[in-house]
């Protein structure tokens, strides 16, 4: 490691329990990263089992340069204030020319499941399990199948096909069968 921080001074008396320096180790960093609770339940059941996910850093969305690490543990407790749960990323600086720092903010990507077949649609277009397509001038009410919700995307699955105008407004007062008319 390398000495972040000197607390004392030469011929200083220090107690016992005293902090005499920081000692930072810079060939492997270890990244805390907030996730919402929903998203832990997922990572959880891959961390215990020995299954770690890949993680990509960048110091910003755009960047190209990538550092690469894996999710190596999680926080046995979620915190109140922000509803999330810290999952601690670990990456190995000995693998890339320029190293990551301490306290280097990052944006991160943790891989996750893949989604086949589904389509993404508004969470808000989902009204009580079903969606609404327009259909020959009329409104007509379809069960949807939710996969899962990610953010403000619903993904459904066996039930839109490619086509199908998912309506977007309005969800509340429409009824199967009412006349719509689709503004241009």
């Amino acid at each position: 490691g390398r000495f972040q921080e000197i607390h004392v001074e030469r011929g200083q008396y220090v107690s016992v329990g005293s902090p005499l320096v920081t000692v930072v180790n810079s060939r492997q960093v270890e990244i805390p990263i907030g996730i919402r609770l929903h998203d832990y339940q997922k990572l959880s059941a891959r961390i215990t089992s020995g299954d770690y996910p890949e993680v990509e850093l960048r110091a910003n969305r755009n960047d190209s340069f990538v550092w690469k690490g894996v999710v190596s543990r999680a926080a046995p407790v979620a915190d109140a204030s922000t509803r999330t749960v810290e999952v601690y990323v670990v990456v190995d600086n000995d693998e890339f020319e320029t190293p990551l720092l301490p306290g280097t903010f990052v944006t991160v990507s943790i891989d996750g499941p893949i989604y086949e077949n589904v389509y993404p649609i508004p969470r808000d277009t989902v009204y009580q399990g079903q969606v609404f397509l327009a259909e020959d001038g009329k409104a007509v009410r379809r069960d949807v199948e939710q996969r899962t919700v990610l953010e403000s995307i619903s993904l459904v699955e066996n039930s839109l096909q490619p086509g199908d105008a998912v309506i977007m407004t309005n969800l509340d007062i429409l009824e199967d069968g009412d006349k719509i008319r689709i503004a241009d």
